[in-house]
C-alpha cells in the first residue's frame, strides 16, 4: 500500500478518535442528562447527570429501557414521535415527560431526541438530552394557583364590598326623595358627597379588581396595536371631542406585540385617560403616538403637552394608590400600577418622564412579534 495512502487512513483514524474523544468528554460532563438509546429503547450509555436526575446509578439504567421509567401517560405520545424519527418525517423532537424516580416521585423533564443514522443510512441509536424542569413546573403551577387564588379573593372582596355601597348610596337616594324640597343647603351638599364618596369608592373596587386581573391568561398572543389603538380611539371619540384633545399616531409604524389583548388594550386605555384627565386648563391637549423597533423589542411613546410631572416623581406615580394631584383631579392611583403589570407581566418596562417645556412622555416596551411569523 502506497505510503502516502497509509498516512491518510492514519491521520483519519486520528481525527475520528478525537472526534470521539471530544463527544465522550462533552457526554460524561455535561450539564443535563445525556443518553445513547437502542431503537428499541434499552440505555447503551448514560451520563452522570441523567442518573442523578432519576436516581438510578448507571448500571442500573443500562439493564432496563426509557419506556420502564416514563410515566403511561406520556409514553404514547413519545413513542409516536420517536416512530416519526425513524421514518424521516422529523430530524428531531422536544416534549416535556415524566420519569419516575428510583425512589418512586414524578421528575418532570424537557426531553430533545435526534437519530444517529449510519454511512448507508440506516438508524443505529438515538441521542437523547434530559433536562429536569421539575422546579421550574413546580414553580409555575404555584405561580399559576396563587394567581387563581388571588383573583378568586378579588372577586369575592368586589361583591362584599360593591353590596353596602349600593346600600348606602340607595339609602342616600332614598332620602333625598323623601324629604323632597326640604334638602337644601348644607344637608343637600351632605348627600352630594355621601353619592360621590361611593361611586369612587366602587371605582376603587373595580380597579383593584382589574389589577388582580392582570396577567390570568397563561399564554401571550399575538397583538395588533394598531387595531388596539384604533378601536380605542373610535371608543374615546366623544371625550376627545368633548376636551378638545387631538391625537397623532404614527399609525404605520406600530408594531404586533406578543402579550394579552386585553390586558394591551387596557394599557393603552389607561395611558391616554390619564394624559387627557391630566391636561393643563390653558392649552388644547395634544397627544402623539409613536413606535419604533429595537432588536427585539417594541418601543412605544405616548407624549403630551399637559401639566407634566417632576423628575422626582417618575418612580412613585407606578405604585399603588400613589395620586401626586391630591383630590381635586378624580382617580383611584392604581391606573399606572396597572400599566405597570401589564408591561412587566410580558417581559417589558415601563418609564415616564417630563417634556420640554411642558407636559409628559410616558414609554413602553413589549416584545415584537415579527411580521409574517
Amino acid at each position: 500500500m502506497p505510503q502516502d495512502t497509509i498516512r491518510q487512513q492514519n491521520a483519519l483514524i486520528a481525527q475520528l478518535r478525537e472526534s470521539e474523544a471530544r463527544f465522550r468528554g462533552a457526554f460524561e460532563t455535561a450539564a443535563i442528562g445525556m443518553a445513547l438509546v437502542s431503537l428499541e429503547g434499552r440505555w447503551l450509555d448514560v451520563n452522570a447527570s441523567l442518573c442523578e436526575i432519576v436516581g438510578y446509578a448507571r448500571d442500573e439504567l443500562l439493564v432496563t429501557d426509557f419506556q420502564t421509567l416514563t410515566h403511561p401517560d406520556d409514553l404514547d405520545a413519545d413513542l409516536s414521535l420517536l416512530q416519526q424519527l425513524l421514518a424521516g418525517e422529523i430530524q428531531s423532537y422536544r416534549m416535556e415527560k415524566r420519569y419516575f424516580h428510583k425512589s418512586g416521585r414524578l421528575v418532570w423533564v424537557l426531553l430533545s431526541v435526534s437519530l444517529v443514522r449510519n454511512v448507508e443510512g440506516e438508524p443505529v441509536h438515538f441521542v437523547s438530552q434530559i433536562e429536569d424542569v421539575t422546579q421550574s413546573k413546580s414553580d409555575q403551577a404555584a405561580l399559576q394557583r396563587k394567581n387563581k387564588e388571588l383573583e378568586q379573593f378579588a372577586a369575592v372582596v368586589s361583591h362584599d364590598l360593591k353590596a353596602p355601597l349600593r346600600g348606602v348610596r340607595g339609602f342616600a337616594q332614598l332620602l333625598r326623595l323623601k324629604l323632597g324640597e326640604a334638602v337644601a343647603g348644607e344637608a343637600s351638599e351632605y348627600l352630594d358627597m355621601i353619592d360621590l364618596s361611593v361611586q369612587r369608592a366602587g371605582r376603587l373596587v373595580d380597579d383593584l379588581l382589574a389589577l388582580a386581573r392582570v396577567g390570568e391568561s397563561a399564554e401571550p398572543e399575538r397583538v395588533s396595536m394598531q387595531r388596539v389603538v384604533s378601536q380605542l380611539l373610535d371608543d374615546l371619540q366623544a371625550t376627545l371631542e368633548e376636551t378638545g384633545t387631538r391625537v397623532h399616531v404614527q399609525a404605520d409604524s406600530l408594531s404586533d406585540v406578543w402579550s394579552h389583548q386585553t390586558g394591551v388594550r387596557q394599557l393603552m386605555q389607561n395611558l391616554l385617560t390619564n394624559a387627557i384627565k391630566f391636561r393643563a386648563p390653558e392649552r388644547p391637549l395634544t397627544i402623539d403616538i409613536t413606535c419604533r423597533q429595537s432588536l427585539n423589542e417594541a418601543v412605544f411613546e405616548i407624549s403630551d403637552n399637559g401639566r407634566g410631572i417632576q423628575p422626582r416623581h417618575a418612580e412613585r406615580v407606578f405604585r399603588v394608590f400613589e395620586r401626586l394631584h391630591g383630590e381635586e383631579i378624580e382617580g383611584t392611583g392604581i391606573g399606572l400600577a396597572i400599566c405597570k403589570k401589564v408591561v412587566e407581566d410580558a417581559g417589558g418596562r415601563i418609564w415616564i418622564q417630563p417634556n420640554n417645556p411642558c407636559g409628559a412622555t410616558v414609554g413602553f416596551t413589549l416584545p415584537a412579534a415579527n411580521p409574517g411569523v
